[in-house]
């Protein structure tokens, strides 16, 4: 069995944009397989430079998020479990670009 090693890359911060794209080349010239992507920004344009970089440097990838109390999903509150679910699928939406 061969185990594939990522990096986060929440230890470069949270402004996850295109100025991270030199960090991605050290990450695969450090012999990483893959990163973990951080998905904050919900504009799935966005994320497609993305593919395009992790695709030419041959990196996979994993999309995560976090939800803050504006998408609280046990909130008792159905309008707000709702509001939560619906930012989770522009989230999933983005990591499919």
């Amino acid at each position: 069995m061969t185990n594939k090693i990522g990096m986060n890359l929440l230890l470069w911060g949270t402004e996850i944009n295109a100025s991270l794209f030199s960090v991605l080349e050290q990450i695969k010239a450090a012999g990483y397989d893959g990163v973990e992507v951080p998905i904050f920004d919900t504009n799935p344009d966005h994320w497609k430079p993305w593919r395009e970089k992790l695709d030419e440097l041959e990196l996979d990838r994993v999309a995560v998020t976090i939800n803050g109390p504006d998408h609280h999903q046990i909130s008792a509150d159905p309008s707000m479990r709702h509001k939560a679910l619906e930012r989770n699928k522009m989230a999933l939406e983005c990591s499919q670009v």
